[in-house]
């Protein structure tokens, strides 16, 4: 069982009016003897601000334990995908953004500066992060975002359990109700969701799905754009 890739793109009006539309944000999770973090963000760029924005993309990894692997790096202009990777610049970045209080804890940040990003262009990037740590060391524990400041038109997360480590789920978000199907050895758990508002400023509902439990340590979770 691995990480799926097969959400079409919905490319028709925005879901409400704003400064953003993301046309999807996708979340997938695979607990095993490595753990990985599959995010993939589609985002119609809107103003100059959104290029600026959208042009420099940073994932945070602890090069310890963690790998990164960029997937896809591309702009659709006029119906046609262009590659961006390829002229990418990159670079890591050492920031210790809890040094004020003296802890060093050796993150790091993967930057990767696109170029030739227009208003207008569809921005599309996904990246895995791969997790490998001693066997046990820990429980998994962590929470999704299911909401945010700026609408999405279609989101997904999926989380992949094996059978005999459950998992206990607190689920604040307002999503339907998740799908579960066990395939084999692993427990497949997704939630969809299409047209989600944006978060006012007075909604302080925690809209987020929390996990805990089962035999490994999670990989850190990339430090994802705000939207």
């Amino acid at each position: 069982v691995s990480v799926a890739r097969d959400i079409p793109l919905d490319t028709s009006a925005p879901v409400e009016e704003g400064d953003s539309d993301y046309l999807l944000v996708e979340h997938q999770v695979r607990l095993g003897a490595v753990t990985e973090h599959y995010v993939r963000f589609v985002e119609r760029l809107l103003s100059e601000e959104d290029v600026d924005d959208g042009a420099q993309i940073s994932i945070d990894i602890d090069p310890e334990h963690e790998r990164v692997l960029l997937h896809d790096v591309r702009v659709i202009r006029n119906g046609r995908p262009i590659d961006k990777l390829g002229d990418a610049r990159r670079s890591l970045l050492n920031r210790e953004e809890n040094l004020d209080d003296g802890i060093i804890d050796g993150r790091v940040t993967l930057h990767v500066l696109l170029q030739d990003v227009r208003v207008g262009d569809v921005l599309d990037y996904s990246y895995t992060t791969e997790r490998k740590d001693p066997f046990g060391e820990r429980g998994f524990s962590d929470s999704f975002s299911t909401q945010w400041s700026s609408p999405v038109r279609r989101y997904r997360l999926r989380v992949l359990q094996l059978a005999d480590r459950p998992l206990q789920v607190q689920d604040h978000s307002q999503l339907p109700k998740p799908t579960v199907a066990r395939k084999g050895d692993w427990i497949e758990t997704t939630w969809n969701a299409k047209n989600i508002g944006a978060l006012t400023g007075d909604d302080h509902r925690p809209a987020v799905v929390e996990w805990g439990g089962g035999h490994h340590r999670p990989a850190g979770l990339p430090r994802l754009r705000p939207v």
